[in-house]
């Protein structure tokens, strides 16, 4: 039977969009990773090192993951968890690429030291390519290092593809064009989002925020409005408020954008 892991993270895009404070995180978008077991007549046929590797995750005791906390007290964190799989020999690329992309977030904290966690990211995401270089998720996280040490054209090169490995993916795509824009192409990035949309319409709406974002810092207010029109209006959502102040002002609208800004403050105040 299949089983599905679903990787930590610390932005969902379904309740966030693209937020300023975070922007550099666009390699790091989390993704449902498949574990299936490998027929035996497949792995008796190839024999390969690819197929010893699925047929290894086949055997992954997810207990190391899934285990709660027990006797009241705390969960334990699931970077120690994946470690311990780790550790234990069970080095699939799927999971060297789950918890490269745990470093990366780490990486963003005061709690970790970022060079650390930024070369265990790098370290763990080029293991998992070695295994299996047609890994989208390994692609889109270690270009996530490369780019914060200044690497930009190879961190493009890997979110480019890790697009081509997963062209009919919206997911995949939708994050690889996160990351573009984060590296400054924004509208390849665009396009690769509007692509996830045309593929999966049942898309997050605030996807649009990343496209609202990037039309903004490009000057076109006209279609960054356009953009932040699909987004939230009621809730918590800062984010649909804040970009339609921002279009809004950029187009002369004064009045309209100050009750956009009143009531992104009402939703965070230090905003």
């Amino acid at each position: 039977s299949r089983v599905e892991a679903v990787e930590a993270r610390d932005v969902d895009e379904r309740e966030e969009g693209p937020d300023p404070e975070r922007d550099q995180r666009g390699a790091r978008e989390a993704h449902v990773v498949t574990l299936e077991p490998v027929p035996r007549e497949e792995h008796e046929e190839h024999g390969g090192e690819d197929v010893r590797e699925r047929e290894r995750a086949r055997e992954f005791p997810l207990e190391l993951v899934e285990r709660d906390g027990e006797d009241g007290q705390e969960e334990e964190p699931v970077e120690h968890r994946l470690d311990e799989a780790l550790d234990a020999g069970f080095r699939t690329p799927p999971l060297l690429a789950m918890r490269a992309a745990l470093a990366n977030t780490s990486s963003v904290y005061d709690f970790a030291d970022r060079d650390t966690e930024l070369d265990r990211a790098e370290g763990l995401a080029r293991e998992a390519l070695v295994r299996d270089g047609s890994n989208v998720h390994a692609h889109l996280v270690l270009s996530y290092p490369l780019m914060q040490r200044g690497q930009v054209d190879l961190a493009v090169e890997l979110v480019e593809k890790a697009a081509e490995l997963a062209a009919y993916q919206p997911t995949y795509l939708s994050t690889a064009g996160m990351a573009l824009i984060v590296c400054g192409e924004r509208p390849r990035g665009s396009a690769l989002i509007r692509e996830a949309i045309r593929l999966n319409p049942g898309l997050s709406g605030q996807t649009h925020g990343w496209l609202a974002f990037a039309q903004l810092a490009d000057g076109n207010y006209e279609q960054a409005l356009a953009e932040a029109a699909l987004l939230p209006s009621e809730g918590d959502y800062l984010w649909g408020p804040m970009f339609r102040a921002m279009a809004l002002s950029g187009l002369g609208y004064r009045d309209q954008a100050r009750a956009e800004a009143a009531r992104a403050r009402e939703i965070r105040p230090e905003a």
